[in-house]
């Protein structure tokens, strides 16, 4: 998998809708049935939640560092931990 920025579209939107796409695959692992065990379920979607910390290190430079620590705490904490 890798994230693909748009020819067309402002760095800003391109990388928002990566963000909404890893989440979207999150909550898609968590929610939805899977036919494998429960822990390779999880595991991908913490993969994906790192990768919208990824995207959030990138800017942090942008966002600043209250923006940035809040939205880290809140993509590296999972429903029920």
């Amino acid at each position: 998998m890798s994230f693909e920025l748009e020819v067309d579209d402002s760095l800003r939107k391109s990388l928002r809708r990566i963000v909404r796409k890893q989440l979207s695959n999150a909550l898609k692992e968590l929610t939805e049935p899977h036919p494998g065990p429960r822990d390779e379920v999880v595991h991908d979607a913490r993969k994906a939640l790192k990768r919208v910390r990824a995207v959030l290190r990138l800017v942090r430079p942008v966002i600043g560092e209250n923006a940035f620590q809040r939205e880290n705490h809140a993509s590296g904490t999972l429903p029920g931990r």
